[in-house]
């Protein structure tokens, strides 16, 4: 039988206090705690990902600089972007992660896909990437947006993908970047 859902659209909040946080829900959860899904803004921050290294933040603009047990290498945070974060039992969905991650993954990538934007799921360096306009067949939808309508497409089509299936997304830039 499925569970519902918390869906909780929090604060900008510090990346290290929020991590605190999950890890806390997640230690203390038992089998009658709901999965969540947090929707929030992080305030300035760089994640350093196990693969990562100092020389791989090419201009910090004094933005600081957490480690994290998280893939990857470097990851900016900040206000602007919508991270949804997944506090899942994926035992009791009967998925091991890999399939999870891929699940969620192709998830948004249909979403995406949906508003006419060229984007794929890949398995090698898991995320979901959209193609720049250059890379984009002449013929593309894609092509006739301006770079603005193209994140506001993409970000829509995103929210739709986290209002449904719940990934962690970074949406939208920031200039502090």
């Amino acid at each position: 039988m499925a569970r519902p859902w918390q869906i909780s659209r929090l604060a900008e909040l510090e990346y290290s206090g929020c991590y605190e946080a999950m890890k806390t829900y997640t230690e203390t959860r038992d089998a009658d705690s709901s999965d969540q899904l947090w929707l929030l803004e992080h305030s300035p921050v760089y994640t350093q990902g196990q693969a990562g290294k100092p020389e791989h933040v090419l201009l910090s603009n004094n933005i600081p600089i957490v480690q994290s047990d998280r893939g990857g290498q470097v990851t900016y945070h900040g206000p602007g972007q919508l991270v949804g974060y997944l506090l899942v039992d994926i035992d009791r969905i009967g998925v091991n992660t890999r399939k999870f991650v891929e699940r969620v993954e192709d998830a948004l990538t249909d979403a995406i896909r949906s508003f006419g934007i060229a984007a794929e799921a890949n398995r090698d360096a898991h995320g979901v990437y959209v193609q720049v306009r250059d890379e984009l067949a002449q013929d593309h939808p894609s092509r006739a947006l301006s770079d603005r309508e193209l994140i506001t497409a993409v970000d829509k089509a995103c929210c739709l993908a986290l209002s449904q299936h719940f990934p962690e997304l970074d949406l939208g830039l920031d200039e502090q970047r």
